[in-house]
C-alpha cells in the first residue's frame, strides 16, 4: 500500500482535525443546555476549523457508514475515519453529506443541536434533511439519503398515518416541493435507495380518495422510480401494478384510486403494465380495461401507444417483451375490450424461452426439440435472417422509393455494426450487396452508392474512415472503389480526418483516396492550405503535386515563404511535378539567393526540383550555379548535376 505524499498527509491532518473538533462539539451540546457558557466557545472553535479548511480548500464531501466517515482525498484514493460523526449522521439517516464555503455560525449550531439530539427525542424520528433546510441551512447539504433507514424509523412511531414516509413524500410533490423529489431521484442512484423505495411502491400503489392532485404527485415518484429501472426490474414493477389491479377486483373504490393514478403514467410505464397483464395472466381482461378505459378515450394517446407497441415488436427480442406480447397490446389498444389472446402457459413458454429458462417449460417438450426452438429464436439467428432478405430485397427491386426503402434500413444496419466497431462484418455485408452477381447494372450500383454512403461523423463511412489504418488490404481497396463515387462530399471528409489520422499507413491511404477523387477535391483541398497546421498543409501540397493539376500553381506560390522548412520543401517537390519552365524563374531565385539567407535544404531542395523539371531552361540554371560566388551553392549544384543528391 503507497504512502500518502506530504501534501496529502497535511491534508489529511486537517480533515481528522475537524472531524475530532465536531466529535467534541457534539459532546457538549448533549450535555448541556445552549446557554451554557462552554457552548458558546465550542461553536466559535469548530467554525474557525471549518471555515479556515473551507476558505483554503473548497467543498468538503464525505460519504458515512455505521463507523467510519470515508474521504477521498486528493490523491482520489478513499481514506476511512473512525469517528464519533459517522454513528451520529448515519443514525438519522445519511449516507453523503457535503459542507461548502460561506458556513456560518448559525448553521454549524443548528447542524450540531440535530445531531446532538438523543435518540429517543420524538423529534428525532423526523427529516434531518428537512430540519435543515427549515432552519435556513444553506451551506449544509445531505447528497445522499437513506430512505430506507427513515422509513424504518417512522414505522416505530404510533402515529403511523402522519409519519408514513410514502404518503409524506407524495404531499410534497403534491404541494410542488420538487427538491423533495430530486433527492428521492438522486437516492435510487443507491442500490438500498433502490430497493427501499421499490418495496414502497408495491406497497402503497393505491391513493386516497382526496382529489387528482394527489394522484397526480403519487404517479409523478412511481414515475421517477420506473425511470431507473432496468428492464428486469420494470417487469417486476409492472408486475406488481397488476397484482394490485387484478387484486382490487370488484372493489369500485379501489380501482378509481388506481384509475386515477395510472391516468398519470407516463407512455411506457403504460406499456409495461399492459404487458405485465398479458404475461401474467394471458390476457387483458375486464379487470385491467377498467383501469385504463379512461386513460384510452383520447385519440392522441391512443395513437402514441400504438406506434410505441409497433416499434417495441419492430425491435424484436432486444426488449423486455417477445414480440407476440406487443403485437397483442396493439390488438388490444385497437379492439379496446377484453379478448382472449392464448393460454397463460402459451405466453409463459414464449417468455421462458426468450429470457433462456428452459427448466420451466412444460414437460411436453423434449429438450432437444427446445433447444432448436430456442436457437431459431436467437437474436444472431433472426439478424442473420433478416438481412439475407434484405440483400434479396434489394437484387430483385427495380421501383425506385421501394430499393431506397431497402437501402436505407441496409445504411441503419452497416451503422448499427459500425458503433459496436464490427469492421469485418461492415464489408461482409458490403461485398454481398454490390456483388456482380446480386447486382449487375451499373446504374443501380451507382444509387446504392448515393444512398448508402452518408458524411455525417456518426456515419458507417466515417467510422470506417476513421479506421482507415487498421484496415485489411482487401478492405481498403473495396472502400476505394466506393469512395470514388461521391468525390465533392467524400473529399470533405477525407480531409477532416487527414489532420487528425495518427498513424502513418491511415495518412498515406487518406492521401490516396483523395488523389484518386482527382481535381473533384480541389474545392476542399485548396482552402485547406490556408490552414494553421503547417503538416495538414504540407500533406494537401503533396496530394496536389500527385494530382497534377497546373492551376494550382499561383495558390501555391505564397507557401515558398511558409515559416516551417517541411511546407516550401514540399512546395517545390510539387512544382517539379506540375509547373514546368514556368516556375523556373522562382526556383532561381530561391537557388541564388544573393543575401545567403535561405535555409541550406531549402536550396538543395530548389536544385533538385529543377533538375526533376529537366527542361534546357532548369538545366542551364544549374549550370549558372556552378560559377555563383557562393561555394555553398557551387557545391549544392554539383551534387545535383553528378547525380549524388
Amino acid at each position: 500500500m503507497s504512502r500518502p505524499s506530504a501534501e496529502e498527509k497535511v491534508y489529511l491532518d486537517e480533515i481528522q482535525g475537524i472531524f475530532r473538533e465536531i466529535s467534541a462539539f457534539l459532546k457538549i451540546l448533549s450535555l448541556y443546555p445552549p446557554e451554557h457558557p462552554a457552548v458558546a466557545p465550542a461553536v466559535e472553535r469548530t467554525y474557525r476549523k471549518f471555515e479556515g479548511f473551507l476558505r483554503s480548500r473548497g467543498p468538503l464531501s464525505f460519504g458515512i457508514s455505521e463507523e467510519e466517515v470515508i474521504l477521498t482525498g486528493e490523491d482520489d484514493k478513499e481514506h476511512h475515519f473512525s469517528s464519533d460523526l459517522a454513528r451520529r449522521l448515519h443514525g438519522v439517516g445519511l449516507l453523503t453529506l457535503r459542507v461548502d464555503p460561506g458556513l456560518t455560525r448559525e448553521e454549524l449550531l443548528l447542524f450540531g443541536r440535530l445531531l446532538a439530539r438523543p435518540p429517543d427525542d420524538s423529534k428525532s424520528t423526523g427529516s434531518f434533511d428537512q430540519a435543515l433546510k427549515e432552519g435556513g441551512a444553506t451551506h449544509i447539504v445531505p447528497t445522499l439519503i437513506d430512505y430506507k433507514k427513515i422509513l424504518e424509523q417512522s414505522g416505530d412511531n404510533p402515529d403511523r398515518e402522519e409519519k408514513n414516509f410514502w404518503r409524506s413524500l407524495v404531499r410534497k410533490v403534491q404541494e410542488g416541493d420538487n427538491e423533495a423529489l430530486q433527492e428521492m431521484s438522486d437516492s435510487l442512484q443507491n442500490p438500498e435507495g433502490l430497493q427501499a423505495m421499490l418495496s414502497m411502491v408495491k406497497d402503497h400503489p393505491d391513493t386516497p380518495s382526496e382529489g387528482g392532485g394527489y394522484a397526480k404527485a403519487c404517479a409523478e415518484v412511481q414515475r421517477k422510480v420506473f425511470e431507473n429501472l432496468d428492464d428486469t426490474q420494470r417487469k417486476e414493477f409492472s408486475g406488481g401494478l397488476v397484482s394490485q389491479i387484478l387484486k382490487k377486483g370488484n372493489d369500485e373504490k379501489g380501482l378509481n384510486a388506481l384509475r386515477k393514478t395510472f391516468s398519470h403514467f407516463s407512455d411506457d410505464m403504460v406499456l409495461e403494465v399492459l404487458a405485465g397483464a398479458v404475461v401474467k395472466e394471458g390476457k387483458i381482461d375486464n379487470r385491467i380495461t377498467s383501469v385504463f378505459q379512461d386513460m384510452l378515450k383520447g385519440s392522441d394517446r391512443e395513437k402514441t401507444l400504438l406506434q410505441k407497441a409497433g416499434t417495441r415488436k419492430k425491435n424484436g427480442r432486444r426488449g423486455s417483451y417477445s414480440p407476440e406480447v406487443w403485437e397483442q397490446i396493439r390488438t388490444f389498444l385497437l379492439s379496446g375490450s377484453e379478448k382472449q389472446f392464448m393460454s397463460r402457459d402459451y405466453h409463459q413458454g414464449l417468455e421462458d424461452l426468450h429470457t433462456g429458462n428452459l427448466p420451466d417449460l412444460p414437460v411436453f417438450f423434449d429438450r432437444e426439440t427446445l433447444l432448436e426452438i430456442q436457437a431459431s429464436l436467437s437474436e444472431e439467428r433472426i439478424a442473420a435472417r433478416n438481412r439475407e432478405v434484405l440483400l434479396d430485397l434489394i437484387r430483385v427491386e427495380d421501383r425506385p422509393d421501394q430499393l431506397r426503402s431497402c437501402l436505407e434500413e441496409l445504411r441503419e444496419v452497416l451503422t448499427e455494426e459500425a458503433l459496436t466497431g464490427n469492421l469485418t462484418s461492415i464489408f461482409s455485408l458490403l461485398r454481398e450487396a454490390f456483388s456482380p452477381e446480386r447486382v449487375p447494372a451499373t446504374s443501380k450500383r451507382a444509387t446504392m452508392t448515393n444512398v448508402l454512403l452518408q458524411m455525417e461523423e456518426e456515419s458507417w463511412y466515417a467510422v470506417v474512415l476513421r479506421n482507415i489504418g487498421h484496415l485489411k488490404k482487401d478492405e481498403y481497396e473495396f472502400l476505394k472503389g466506393l469512395t470514388t463515387n461521391r468525390p465533392h462530399e467524400a473529399a470533405s471528409l477525407l480531409v477532416q480526418l487527414l489532420a487528425k489520422e495518427k498513424s502513418l499507413t491511415g495518412r498515406k491511404r487518406i492521401a490516396t483516396l483523395l488523389v484518386l477523387l482527382g481535381t473533384e477535391a480541389l474545392p476542399v483541398l485548396l482552402p485547406a492550405l490556408k490552414d494553421d497546421r503547417w503538416y495538414l498543409v504540407r500533406n494537401v501540397v503533396m496530394i496536389l503535386g500527385r494530382i497534377g493539376d497546373a492551376s494550382c500553381i499561383d495558390t501555391l506560390l505564397p507557401l515558398i515563404a511558409h515559416e516551417r522548412f517541411q511546407v516550401p520543401r514540399e512546395v517545390l517537390h510539387t512544382f517539379s511535378r506540375i509547373g514546368g519552365n514556368r516556375v523556373v524563374p522562382i526556383i532561381r531565385r530561391l537557388l541564388l539567393n544573393r543575401q545567403n539567407q535561405m535555409e541550406p535544404g531549402l536550396q538543395k531542395a530548389a536544385a533538385v526540383a529543377l533538375k526533376r523539371i529537366g527542361s534546357p531552361k532548369a538545366g542551364r540554371v544549374l549550370k549558372e550555379g556552378l560559377a555563383n560566388k557562393n561555394k555553398r551553392v557551387q557545391q549544392i549544384c554539383t551534387q545535383v548535376l553528378k547525380g549524388l543528391v
